[in-house]
């Protein structure tokens, strides 16, 4: 190639990142870094109120795999029905399907012990099922009817009640009675039927599944919101129904003065702080004054710490605001990346706050020592106490090595502590991160981050390098959540459409120096033998010797506008012929 047509065809190719957007920006879930996932802790039944920017998490996979129904009934056949055929009684099987043959294992077993009592009960759970669709049908098809046939069941229900002499079974028929109420709009019979059937006794399962009922018909809204925080600890499958349809926030403080004992209130202040956004930690204080042993107060750690990541590291790394922003927390989404960072810092001393709470607490009397434990080691981190994070999870981590889930996450956050704590000048990826990074090779945001800490500390080569990692294919239409969409201080050039990368190659188009893409370059020519006997390398040079030509084609790029002829002239001497062309088409198809 002479020197006029690769002239020609690299000025061409400078320009060709200058594409036209698609009006896709990155906000929200897109942006937001998360290193201790929840789903690695056994929180899934507040899984509708793990942190996110979205008003509440939809995924509710993480729910506990067993409903508190199915764990009693599997509790009252001795643990001799498996699960499945016991969701398979109560979730599939019609009224009429429950018979002395029926090869359902749970009523085969009921049927074996002669308890007719538990057979009748399941039928006539059944056909409340349907009584109650009817009643609460939106088009009021045949209402009267369903009206009708509640009044009568909820009658059978309270004479079963009283006549049962299985005390569980005759607590079930009263919450079906109550349940029957409720769709029937009946709040009186609900109060009365709660007061004779569950005031006095077992706070079980079903006490708390009737008190949820109960709360709709109550007057005093003060009493209504201490009876909702009580449902929301005590009753997993009710949680995300009391958020959203029972409490009333204003009257929270009220309802304390019906509390018992200091577990019950603290449940009160779990349900007030566990929709919140802004910082929490007095909530954490006061719930753990009255009540360490808390499962809820182990959940507003997590999501305190998941806030808490988004304060510091989603600005850190991307250098975008947070992604969940309010009229308390105030970020302004024109601000600079010196403002930003500076927010940061400000976060980081609320982060010492939590880390002081964390590190004073006992960790005899807190429900999950090791979470508590976790939410140190990343707090450390996040207060750039690096040495002490990484002490901190070589301490526990033997203990989390049979989760190994969980002992991932720690190792996560072992392996940024391990990068950030090196002096600039001096950064490299240590054995250790490396193989955490291999470990974790499809976790985007992760490799990001310890890639960033390696760039801030000078090492951009390395950090290049990781940031090619994030290229694998990717289908947009699927989550643009497990993309990694990064600013760079005063980046923006005149050339590039938008003031955001999502791809190594444009970051370093219009970013790193051409001595920076050379040293990039060198590197990869030095390491091309160690690769093949090297997991590793293999997995982090594989994009970078695939695009090993485009890179000199990039280099040769930056040295013509610097005006350095000769340096480009030489640089693309090393190029193929054959591949001008092609290096044309991958240019053009970046943006």
């Amino acid at each position: 190639m002479n020197s006029k047509n690769a002239i020609l065809v690299l000025l061409l190719l400078s320009y060709s990142t200058a594409g036209f957007s698609c009006g896709f920006y990155p906000f929200g879930e897109d942006l937001r870094f998360c290193f201790l996932d929840p789903k690695s802790f056994q929180y899934g039944s507040y899984s509708e109120f793990y942190y996110t920017s979205n008003s509440f998490d939809s995924d509710t996979s993480q729910k506990k795999a067993i409903t508190p129904n199915e764990q009693l009934w599997m509790e009252y056949c001795g643990q001799k029905v498996s699960l499945e055929a016991t969701r398979a009684a109560l979730t599939f099987m019609p009224a009429d399907a429950i018979r002395p043959n029926s090869p359902n294992a749970m009523v085969a077993f009921l049927y074996a012990k002669k308890d007719l009592e538990a057979v009748n009960y399941l039928r006539f759970a059944k056909e409340c099922e349907t009584i109650n669709a009817g009643v609460s049908d939106v088009w009021e098809r045949g209402e009267a009817v369903s009206a009708k046939a509640a009044r009568k069941a909820i009658g059978q229900a309270l004479r079963c009640a009283r006549t049962t002499q299985n005390p569980q079974l005759s607590r079930r028929y009263a919450f079906q009675a109550v349940r029957l109420a409720f769709y029937s709009g009946e709040s009186e019979s609900i109060r009365n039927i709660f007061e004779e059937f569950f005031s006095k006794g077992d706070n079980d399962i079903l006490k708390y599944w009737s008190l949820y009922f109960n709360c709709f018909g109550q007057e005093n809204t003060a009493l209504a919101d201490f009876w909702a925080a009580q449902v929301f600890a005590n009753a997993p499958d009710k949680r995300f129904a009391v958020y959203n349809q029972l409490y009333d926030k204003s009257s929270l403080e009220s309802a304390v003065q019906y509390a018992a004992s200091n577990e019950e209130k603290a449940n009160v202040y779990v349900l007030e702080a566990v929709g919140k956004h802004f910082p929490a930690l007095v909530d954490l204080e006061r719930i753990y004054a009255l009540d360490p042993d808390s499962e809820g107060l182990d959940f507003l750690l997590l999501r305190e710490m998941n806030k808490i990541e988004d304060w510091i590291f989603t600005p850190y790394y991307s250098l975008f605001n947070p992604s969940v922003n309010s009229a308390k927390l105030q970020y302004d989404d024109d601000a600079n990346s010196e403002a930003i960072l500076r927010r940061v810092e400000s976060d980081r001393l609320y982060a010492q706050k939590v880390l002081a709470f964390v590190s004073s607490a006992n960790l005899s009397k807190v429900h999950d020592p090791m979470l508590w434990q976790s939410a140190k080691a990343e707090l450390l981190f996040a207060t750039m106490r690096y040495d002490e994070a990484v002490s901190t999870v070589s301490a526990i981590e033997e203990r989390a090595v049979k989760d190994a889930t969980l002992y991932n996450q720690l190792q996560i956050v072992k392996a940024l502590a391990m990068t950030a704590r090196q002096k600039p000048g001096f950064a490299v990826i240590v054995p250790e991160v490396r193989r955490i990074l291999l470990a974790n090779s499809t976790n985007r945001k992760f490799i990001f981050a310890v890639g960033r800490e390696l760039e801030n500390k000078g090492n951009t080569t390395d950090a290049a390098l990781l940031y090619a990692a994030l290229r694998p294919e990717y289908n947009w239409e699927e989550d643009s959540r497990s993309m990694v969409f990064w600013r760079q201080k005063n980046s923006k050039s005149q050339n590039y459409y938008t003031d955001y990368y999502s791809d190594y190659f444009s970051y370093l188009n219009h970013v790193y120096t051409p001595e920076q893409v050379a040293l990039l370059i060198a590197d990869v020519e030095r390491n091309k033998r160690a690769q093949a006997q090297d997991d590793f390398k293999s997995w982090l040079y594989e994009i970078a010797n695939r695009e090993y030509f485009a890179l000199l084609d990039l280099l040769g790029t930056k040295y013509i506008r610097r005006d350095d002829l000769a340096s480009a002239e030489k640089t693309f001497k090393k190029i193929p012929n054959v591949l001008g062309a092609q290096l044309y088409s991958l240019g053009a198809q970046r943006e």
